[in-house]
C-alpha cells in the first residue's frame, strides 16, 4: 500500500517534471517516491524469508534502493527547497557512497557479517514475519554515521529555511521600518 501511493505521488511530480524540466527537484522527487515504492517491495520480500541466506541476500540489494532514496532526498532539499549547507550534503552522500561499497565489500551486508537464524515472530490474524539473528558487521557504524550526517543536513537546512522566512516576515511587520524609510 505505501509503495503505491508512494508511486502515485511520483507519478504526478513526473508529470509536473515533465512540464518544468528546468525544475529538478520535481524529478529529485519522483525519484525519491519511486525508490520508496521499490525498497517497499524489498522490505516485504524480507518480512517473508524464511532463510537466513535468502534475507541476507534481499538485505544486500535491499541498499541499492535505500541509497537513492538518500541521494535523491539529499538533492530534493538542496535544489527545490534551496536550504543547506553543501559541504554537508556532500558529506552525507559521500559517507553513503562508503557505505554503499562496504554493503557489497564486506560481510553479508553492512548490517551482517552473517545472519544465522531467522525467527518467525506471530502477528495477529494468523500471519507470522520473520526477524533475522546473526553477527553485526562492524561497518555497520558507516551506514550509521551517514544516517547522522543526512539528519543533521536536514536539521540544518530546516533551521536556515525557518530563520530566513522568520527575518523576511519580521521585517516586513517591523514597526521600526517606517520609521527607517
Amino acid at each position: 500500500m505505501m509503495g503505491a501511493a508512494s508511486l502515485t505521488l511520483g507519478l504526478i511530480y513526473l508529470l509536473v517534471w515533465a512540464r518544468q524540466p528546468s525544475q529538478y527537484g520535481y524529478l529529485l522527487f519522483f525519484i525519491t517516491a519511486a525508490s520508496v515504492a521499490v525498497f517497499s517491495q524489498f522490505e516485504l520480500r524480507l518480512m517473508r524469508a524464511a532463510n537466513p541466506d535468502e534475507y541476507a541476500g534481499i538485505l544486500r540489494w535491499a541498499h541499492v534502493p535505500l541509497f537513492i532514496v538518500f541521494v535523491s532526498i539529499v538533492g530534493f532539499i538542496y535544489l527545490y527547497i534551496r536550504s543547506g549547507r553543501w559541504w554537508l550534503a556532500a558529506a552525507a552522500c559521500g559517507v553513503r557512497v562508503a557505505a554503499l561499497g562496504l554493503n557489497f565489500g564486506s560481510g553479508v551486508n553492512v548490517n551482517f557479517n552473517q545472519v544465522t537464524a531467522m525467527l518467525p515472530v506471530p502477528l495477529w490474524g494468523g500471519e507470522s514475519i520473520f526477524v533475522p539473528l546473526g553477527v553485526p558487521n562492524p561497518f555497520v557504524i558507516v551506514a550509521q554515521l551517514s544516517n547522522l550526517l543526512l539528519l543533521w543536513f536536514v536539521a540544518d537546512a530546516s533551521i536556515a529555511l525557518w530563520c530566513t522566512w522568520r527575518a523576511s516576515r519580521c521585517w516586513a511587520s517591523c514597526p521600526a521600518r517606517s520609521r527607517m524609510s
